[in-house]
């Protein structure tokens, strides 16, 4: 008796000594979502959305940031959790409106250990090479230098062909994907009850190309074991983009189908870059883009927008697009909610 009650006195000082001993480290809790120049409001809502009804309640404090914030003040790893920049007007207004100094900064910051993640214009922002198809079939390209780039390879946009971004019916569109699951061994049993082929919302965004897949390019010099290394999760279902497919190297090593979604590794940190929109899969925002659409088709009288906005409402599972949206935040690193909650229903919405 005097044995047992002996360990119990040294197991209590023990953790009586632990809850005393104050921690050494504090994991990051700040996530900045960028609003400013460029931004779509109803995107950069849709973004805050998807993200708290994702990541694990009173864990993280989610800020609204402009480009001011990431050229002038310090972006530590130990302080912000994740930098996201939504879908908008454009990459090419984010490119212009962040400048080489707030590029250069985010670069910096994941490279010191921090994450990113971008969708549609916000996910072409960040590779070394813009391509982007202009409704009048001229080409937009953006070249960022060396150090204002996470992804090394051309992200080349609207993925799919016919896209038209003066159609309401055709930005209304809910493409089918190809998941491809990420290493994810600690949760196995999740990541299985994806389907291989699901749909999200899709509007006009890029695929992404490695360079090392490219013809006639050179990879950016690899100045750690760990930069340059991306996977893809997410195929487009179709075939490459004419333009592209004639850049890259029939035998390239591991060459890529489409990808729509990369996860990749920058320095000591990672990065996640989209062309379909997983962030936005909540009810309520495929609700109001639905009606939205409605009004644009009986407005615009053009029973097209109506068919693409039913399509969206019919075959966007929000759990399926939640369920995306949790691994690829889990595999950054970042606490997610119940993973039941995210278990893709068996009806089409």
């Amino acid at each position: 008796m005097k044995l047992f009650l002996s360990y119990i006195a040294r197991r209590s000082l023990i953790a009586l000594s632990l809850l005393c001993t104050p921690l050494s480290f504090a994991l990051p809790t700040r996530i900045l979502v960028y609003s400013g120049e460029g931004t779509d409001l109803s995107l950069v809502e849709g973004t805050i959305n998807g993200l708290e009804s994702t990541l694990l309640e009173q864990t993280y404090t989610i800020e609204r940031i402009d480009a001011a914030t990431l050229q002038n003040e310090p972006l530590d790893p130990s302080d912000i959790a994740l930098i996201f920049i939504p879908g908008g007007t454009g990459s090419s207004a984010y490119a212009a409106a962040l400048g080489e100094t707030g590029l250069r900064n985010i670069a910096h910051y994941v490279a010191a250990g921090g994450r990113f993640a971008g969708a549609c214009a916000g996910g072409a922002l960040m590779a070394r090479t813009i391509i982007y198809t202009l409704p009048n079939g001229q080409l937009l390209e953006v070249h960022h230098p060396n150090d204002t780039f996470l992804f090394d390879g051309i992200a080349y946009g609207p993925a799919i062909t016919t896209y038209n971004s003066e159609s309401s019916g055709q930005s209304a569109s809910a493409p089918v994907f190809n998941w491809i699951a990420p290493d994810q061994a600690d949760i196995t049993e999740i990541v299985a009850t994806l389907p291989e082929s699901l749909h999200l919302y899709w509007n006009g965004g890029c695929l992404f190309v490695p360079s090392l897949h490219l013809k006639n390019s050179t990879p950016r010099a690899i100045s750690s074991p760990n930069t340059n290394t991306c996977t893809t999760c997410l195929n487009y279902a179709s075939p490459l983009h004419p333009p592209i497919a004639e850049l890259v190297e029939n035998q390239a090593p591991e060459r890529p189908n489409n990808p729509a979604l990369i996860i990749g590794q920058y320095g000591q940190g990672q990065y996640l870059l989209t062309g379909a929109h997983p962030e936005l899969g909540t009810t309520s925002y495929l609700t109001q883009l639905f009606r939205n659409q409605i009004r644009g088709a009986i407005t615009h009288i053009q029973a097209i927008g109506f068919a693409g906005s039913l399509s969206i409402f019919r075959l966007t599972d929000p759990n399926t697009t939640a369920l995306v949206l949790a691994l690829c935040l889990h595999r950054l690193g970042l606490q997610v909610r119940n993973w039941e909650q995210f278990i893709p229903s068996d009806l089409p919405f």
